[in-house]
């Protein structure tokens, strides 16, 4: 199977359509995590309109068909890059499109930092936790156990049930708690929009643990980028409760 990645604008109704199809197909099931239909549509267009970050709706497509198979939500901040969905749609997986959409994710975030001037040295996924042994893992993210890291209310409040993960960009790495804690704070701030966050006590949590983080050094970052793939191996994927 030939791929190639490509990247959704907000006029393209069919594909953000698809997306949402596979949103769904993989998140469905998450009532607390997941958006309906028309929820989810409207917040890629918002998404998609950000200014205080660089937004990238990401699809991997058959070539001869152009058929979606594969869809990433992503973003370039200057504290670093960082992963809200990586879906594969059902009748594609175990094909290794999701190690194919990480390795053009941070292609993508590497041309962002390059176009910015910026140092974006990581890229960051919340994670599903506990995850172990776990795809996440499998593909290269370091998960980072000790940070009690909560999703924001999307549906049904603060989600606890998560962890990040860190890819460096560039190797090696030192990855300090006050670099992680930075970019959440932007991500709390400026994509989820939570008022007050800081006297929030999931944040003051997480930062309690930032705090205390002792660096960490990241000696593998795995991915090398190519425009097209072909996929003709199939490898055995570790049990893992995110769909992928």
């Amino acid at each position: 199977m030939e791929v190639e990645y490509a990247e959704i604008s907000i006029e393209d109704s069919n594909s953000l359509d698809r997306a949402v199809q596979i949103y769904l197909e993989g998140f469905g099931d998450k009532p607390c995590v997941a958006l309906p239909a028309q929820e989810f549509r409207s917040y890629l267009r918002r998404f998609l309109q950000a200014t205080a970050f660089i937004p990238h709706v990401a699809v991997l497509r058959e070539i001869k068909s152009k058929l979606i198979l594969n869809f990433s939500v992503f973003a370039t901040y200057k504290e670093g890059g960082v992963g809200w969905y990586l879906i594969t749609a059902r009748e594609s997986r175990m094909k290794g499109l999701g190690r194919t959409m990480l390795r053009e994710t941070i292609r993508v975030i590497r041309q962002d930092s390059i176009s910015k001037n910026w140092d974006v040295r990581f890229f960051f996924a919340e994670l599903e936790y506990p995850c172990s042994p776990c795809w996440w893992e499998h593909v290269g993210f370091k998960l980072l156990v000790n940070l009690r890291y909560a999703q924001p209310p999307i549906k049904c409040g603060w989600q606890e049930g998560f962890r990040l993960g860190v890819i460096p960009l560039y190797c090696p790495q030192r990855i300090s708690g006050q670099d992680v804690l930075s970019l959440v704070k932007k991500i709390y701030q400026e994509e989820y929009r939570i008022p007050a966050f800081e006297k929030d006590e999931h944040f003051i949590r997480f930062k309690e643990d930032c705090d205390k983080m002792e660096p960490i050094e990241l000696e593998s970052c795995p991915y090398r980028s190519n425009s097209t793939y072909k996929h003709t191996n199939k490898f055995k994927r570790p049990t893992c409760k995110q769909p992928t």
